[in-house]
């Protein structure tokens, strides 16, 4: 073999540094056209939110009734905590945790959602019925996630029979 057909076989390997500027370039452009293409990401945070909420009312009132103690659901414009007494008393100092133990039934809200109910203070009872903290039982009482961005739902709190629905 020639020392030039050896020459010739030696650049061949790896690639030019024209290449590798347009493999850059190409996917500088195709970065910026995708990043563009994603949608706002809040309302999939709302809508989490609400989920998890409702999931966490719904947690509260079967836990109420299984363990026999009651259970008290607390609620602003913009969070949402559940605890519970381990006294089984009306003392809800402690909040209440899955049963990792470490997860608490708390979470703020920071995504413009909005969360209305005529009551900040539910109590689960064991009897599976729902009261305000005065023991007053409530009738269809509803709870409701808006946001400005369309989200709009209401959760309604049946007192008598305990039943939670959309």
């Amino acid at each position: 073999m020639t020392t030039m057909q050896h020459n010739r076989h030696k650049r061949h390997h790896g690639f030019t540094l024209i290449e590798l500027i347009m493999v850059i370039v190409v996917l500088s452009i195709l970065g910026a056209v995708s990043i563009s293409k994603f949608p706002d990401t809040d309302i999939y945070d709302q809508r989490y939110f609400v989920d998890e909420t409702i999931s966490s009312i719904k947690f509260a009132s079967k836990k109420a009734k299984s363990s026999g103690c009651p259970i008290q659901l607390t609620l602003t414009a913009n969070s949402y905590n559940v605890s519970i007494d381990p006294a089984c008393s009306t003392n809800f100092t402690q909040t209440l945790t899955l049963q990792d133990q470490t997860t608490p039934l708390a979470n703020n809200n920071t995504v413009g959602l909005v969360v209305t109910s005529s009551l900040a203070q539910f109590v689960f009872q064991s009897n599976a019925s729902i009261t305000d903290t005065s023991n007053n039982l409530l009738s269809a009482h509803p709870i409701t996630f808006t946001s400005t961005q369309g989200l709009n739902q209401t959760l309604y709190l049946d007192g008598h029979t305990g039943f939670i629905y959309e």
